[in-house]
């Protein structure tokens, strides 16, 4: 029986292991953010717009990871390591068609705006999708996104359309001013912020009917 329950107890985490991974990510989540400040926030914001406006007006297929609290260091592995300084035009020459890596993903860190990894491979997202113009990049960024926090962005090689993946989601066909505006909202995590003030909120719905209820 313990060895049984040995395991299943190893069974579960390895059966969860996306799950748990995020909700360590989200306890630490809130130091991440607090540790960078909005101006630099926006910085990285505004200049992963420029990055992926170039890609998508020259039709520059490309798949960018944005680690945030979740290290994404188990896909270097797959690809090519680096440790450079964000820049524009090392984007651009990664995911040029006459390089070796521009078909794999690029992982960009945010806490300190460097590339470390260029040529990864992602896991790809098994649901079955009804649009068949979905291909291996936007399953890619869903895939990652849905085992880590990062952000996923995907700009399509044949109509230069940008979408952005979050939580396993994909969020297609997104304007750049639409883009800047999701992007910077959730760098600068106000959504997960939103979202903890609705809980805080019904929690104390909840104690008010209570009361009410007790009261009666």
């Amino acid at each position: 029986l313990k060895y049984v329950s040995v395991i299943l107890a190893v069974g579960l985490v390895i059966i969860f292991q996306p799950e748990l991974r995020r909700a360590l990510a989200e306890i630490g989540s809130h130091r991440f953010f607090s540790n960078i400040t909005a101006k630099t926030r926006q910085r990285f914001a505004d200049q992963m717009v420029e990055i992926v406006e170039t890609l998508s007006r020259k039709r520059i297929g490309a798949l960018i990871a944005i680690q945030r609290s979740i290290d994404l260091g188990q896909y270097l592995e797959t690809g090519t390591e680096l440790d450079s300084r964000l820049t524009p035009e090392l984007i651009y020459t990664i995911f040029h068609s006459g390089t070796v890596l521009h078909d794999g993903g690029v992982i960009v860190r945010m806490s300190d705006e460097r590339v470390s990894g260029a040529g990864c491979v992602f896991p790809l997202n098994q649901r079955e999708l009804g649009d068949q113009s979905i291909g291996l990049r936007h399953r890619a960024s869903m895939g990652v996104t849905e085992e880590s926090d990062a952000i996923a962005l995907v700009v399509s090689e044949e109509t230069g359309h940008v979408s952005l993946a979050i939580d396993g989601k994909l969020e297609r066909n997104l304007g750049y001013e639409k883009l800047r505006e999701r992007l910077t909202s959730l760098l600068s995590n106000e959504e997960e912020e939103s979202e903890d003030e609705e809980e805080r909120d019904e929690e104390e719905e909840e104690e008010v009917n209570e009361e009410k209820l007790s009261a009666s």
